[in-house]
């Protein structure tokens, strides 16, 4: 059933084309520069994970070309690592790993701080022989001892995962982007992000459920949420912003 849902989240969007334009326009007009912005508040922690996530994508690329398979970008790395770095969670969760360039830039932050632990969840390539061997092949056996992964698919995986923990810190969604995968994720995530906790979810022009649920929880652009963008994609940022930067 999970691989079913994966299937056809990639074909059925389910929303007209007029509420779509109207979202995107929205998230135009809502939208910062995450690079820019950070650049302007902390230049020297945002410059440092930078130049790892660089790093990162650099010692990947050879290793990937070699497998002759594709398995997503690094998508936003750099921001992972520098939340990571300043907020210092001892809980992270993350659904979407795929190669495991969010969960090595997760890893290797904790590691830094000497601190914290990962949960993800993923469902391996279906097109792929023998999937497994792919996820997350780029976490480095160094920083292992901090990663809990499992591989069934997020309606499996997020209650198993979930029940033994009293908080989250730290959320980043980068799975099932639509709405039902999307709620289905934050319906079991809300009762335990605390106040201070910080929830990412990429691929925000996907469809409006960042709109929705950012209206419907009655949070404030700019103080509880954000709309960030990066390489011609939206992320969406949820929580105590002022924890990471100032949107003033």
């Amino acid at each position: 059933m999970a691989i079913a849902r994966k299937a056809m989240s990639r074909v059925w969007p389910g929303f007209p084309q007029q509420r779509m334009d109207s979202y995107r326009n929205w998230l135009d007009e809502s939208c910062v520069d995450f690079d820019q912005l950070l650049e302007r508040s902390d230049p020297d922690g945002w410059r440092q994970a930078r130049a790892y996530a660089e790093q990162l994508k650099a010692s990947a690329a050879g290793r990937l070309e070699a497998m002759s398979v594709t398995l997503g970008g690094a998508a936003h790395v750099a921001l992972l690592h520098y939340l990571v770095l300043r907020l210092r969670p001892e809980t992270v969760v993350e659904t979407g790993v795929a190669a495991g360039f969010s969960s090595q830039a997760i890893l290797q932050a904790m590691s830094i701080n000497g601190y914290g632990h990962l949960y993800s969840s993923d469902l391996p390539y279906m097109r792929l022989n023998d999937p497994d061997q792919y996820v997350g092949l780029l976490v480095e056996s160094a920083v292992r001892d901090r990663w809990t992964l499992l591989k069934d698919g997020d309606r499996a995986n997020l209650p198993k995962l979930l029940s033994g923990l009293e908080r989250v810190d730290l959320f980043s969604y980068d799975s099932d982007k639509t709405v039902q995968g999307r709620n289905f994720a934050m319906s079991l995530i809300e009762p335990l992000m605390h106040p201070g906790a910080i929830c990412v979810i990429d691929d925000i022009n996907d469809n409006p459920f960042f709109l929705d649920y950012v209206s419907s929880s009655h949070r404030v652009l700019g103080k509880t949420a954000a709309v960030l963008r990066h390489e011609g994609k939206y992320i969406g940022l949820l929580g105590e912003l002022d924890r990471i930067v100032d949107f003033a």
